[in-house]
């Protein structure tokens, strides 16, 4: 995960290149084109870089990111986006309190990160905040490392607010030592409005560290199905282990067919945690 050992960095400022522009005064650099990659640069220099797409389709891949004196936000996904990649990054927050998440997404279609080291997150990692567009995330073979760094925090690896959301989040290995932060949430509720997850799954991570929870997915949202299925996961830092639970956060058990816990091994017990089925309906 992170961007490739021995990689001989490009310098951000001379970036030049049709639908990208760089403002050097306040270290950002706008994507406006689509279908543009950005390969091998170094957004750590010069008191941090940020990035934010404008257009579709873009990619930003072997790269590394350091949160610094300008406080820039490492990736942003401006609202006109659609399906951005980021791969092969190295993204270190510095627990910075004014970033409140490494990557965000505020546009539509579907949002991917994979092979990335995303570490240090003054608040959330990976944020969907998408207004009432219809989007997806794809977090995988990731190391998701400290959230919710920053002093009074309170941090998740994964925040959704609003939807239609699909989710896919698989083969992450996550660690956590200080903060406070609780895990892969998908809860989009905003206060007393409902949020909408039209299907997802949670599935082959290995999920470690002190978090509240390592997942916690609003029942009443999910329309189609949500399966969290086949992560192992080490509880003895966690006050409530896999899931929350409760017929509200989701857990196995909490009598939704919709909401389908399979196959997650705690490491310490080598027991299966999972719904219990009577005629194919979870009961609690």
């Amino acid at each position: 995960m992170g961007h490739p050992a021995g990689i001989e960095f490009k310098d951000p400022a001379a970036i030049s290149m049709t639908g990208v522009t760089v403002d050097r005064r306040k270290r950002l650099v706008t994507v406006t084109g689509n279908g543009i990659t950005l390969d091998g640069y170094d957004f750590s220099v010069d008191g941090g870089w940020g990035v934010v797409v404008e257009g579709d389709d873009a990619t930003i891949q072997n790269c590394n990111f350091l949160v610094g004196g300008n406080r820039n936000q490492p990736v942003l996904a401006a609202v006109s986006s659609s399906n951005v990649r980021v791969a092969y990054c190295t993204i270190d927050g510095h627990n910075e309190p004014n970033v409140g998440g490494l990557i965000e997404s505020r546009g539509s279609g579907t949002l991917t990160v994979q092979y990335c080291w995303l570490k240090n997150a003054g608040g959330d990692m990976v944020q969907m905040h998408n207004g009432g567009r219809a989007a997806g995330l794809v977090l995988q073979y990731n190391l998701i490392q400290n959230a919710g760094m920053a002093p009074g925090a309170h941090g998740d690896y994964t925040e959704f607010i609003d939807g239609p959301f699909t989710v896919t989040v698989e083969y992450n290995t996550t660690a956590q030592s200080g903060g406070t932060s609780q895990g892969f949430m998908v809860e989009p509720d905003i206060g007393s409005n409902a949020g909408r997850i039209i299907s997802g799954e949670i599935g082959n991570n290995t999920l470690t560290g002190a978090v509240n929870a390592f997942t916690g997915v609003t029942v009443a949202d999910i329309v189609n199905a949500f399966t969290v299925r086949d992560n192992y996961f080490d509880p003895s830092r966690t006050s409530s282990g896999l899931a929350f639970g409760g017929p509200i956060r989701g857990g196995p058990n909490d009598n939704s067919a919709k909401s389908i816990y399979v196959r997650n091994v705690n490491m310490l017990t080598g027991a299966i945690v999972q719904d219990v089925k009577t005629n194919g309906i979870s009961r609690r």
